[in-house]
């Protein structure tokens, strides 16, 4: 084999190749914490307090409808989404069903947050009953009381009661018409310096973090426990989110990660919103590039990759 053919062919192959694997290990950490971020949009507007300061992940339990439906090539849909609530900007189609002279409903049901779409069947609803568990809903889900959810709008959606009534459920007031309460703090973006030489260096094939996507996109539920994240205060605000092994310790060790890492940012979004996760989710959809600062032992690492 002739040094001519190494340098032109075979070295050029697998450089593509690590170059791939390093992008989807990246993709891969940045959805698991987006979605677990997105977990967390609760604290926008108080419930129960069932998030543990030992770096327990939030599990809402998703029906299998709410993700039956979601493909594989759904991540391409987050584009349209209209995240957490994002008042007045719904479907125009949309509109003309979701009619504002539907009553409110009188059921003892309570809606924590949207995820209003274009498609309506990558919409979701996070509603409970008063003290009880978040659950995610898609249209045609049977929601506590016997209702159906019929409609998602971005500040309320419409229910089909047991007797064939069609009823609206809103958002709190303390969201302010915007989907988000009026507590949270906004969204910033940062410019880190990453410093040190500290390199993540994965040890996952492509093809396995092809599945875990995919897991991801078609019934985020299946990953839900394998990264642990904690929030990380400095000076009483959220600087980050510190990173745990889950119930795949194994994959975690591969991702190149290791136990007390803190992601503090991904593509200049710094993760001091809990509602962070589901903005992010959406601005990855259509980014063209990537880059995702880790913290370890006070040293910062910048991994910044072209998703074109």
């Amino acid at each position: 084999m002739t040094k001519t053919y190494l340098d032109k062919t075979v070295i050029p192959f697998f450089q593509q190749q690590l170059t791939r694997l390093t992008l989807w290990v990246t993709v891969l950490l940045v959805l698991m914490l987006a979605y677990s971020l997105a977990q967390l949009t609760w604290l926008l507007f108080p419930a129960s307090n069932n998030i543990e300061e030992n770096g327990a992940l939030l599990q809402p339990t998703l029906s299998r409808k709410a993700t039956s439906g979601v493909k594989p090539t759904a991540v391409v849909n987050l584009a349209s989404l209209h995240l957490f609530g994002t008042a007045a900007a719904t479907n125009e189609k949309k509109s003309a069903v979701i009619a504002e002279d539907v009553p409110d409903t009188r059921l003892r049901l309570i809606l924590r947050g949207v995820i209003a779409t274009q498609d309506k069947d990558m919409a979701r609803a996070i509603i409970s009953e008063p003290g009880g568990e978040e659950k995610y809903y898609a249209v045609d889900d049977k929601l506590p009381g016997g209702a159906l959810l019929k409609e998602i709008a971005a500040d309320r959606v419409i229910l089909q009661s047991r007797a064939g009534r069609m009823e609206t459920l809103r958002l709190p007031k303390e969201f302010g018409g915007s989907g988000r309460a009026t507590r949270g703090t906004a969204t910033t973006r940062v410019n880190n310096k990453p410093t040190g030489r500290n390199k993540i260096t994965p040890r996952i094939s492509s093809a396995e973090l092809r599945e875990y996507r995919d897991k991801m996109l078609s019934n985020p539920q299946e990953l839900v426990g394998l990264i642990r994240t904690r929030p990380v205060k400095e000076n009483g605000q959220i600087k980050g989110y510190k990173l745990f092994p889950g119930k795949d310790r194994a994959l975690f060790n591969r991702l190149g990660l290791r136990s007390g890492d803190v992601i503090v940012s991904v593509n200049g979004m710094e993760l001091s919103d809990p509602a962070s996760g589901l903005a992010l989710l959406g601005q990855l959809s259509s980014a063209t590039e990537m880059s995702v600062v880790v913290e370890r032992r006070g040293q910062r690492q910048t991994v910044t990759l072209s998703l074109q």
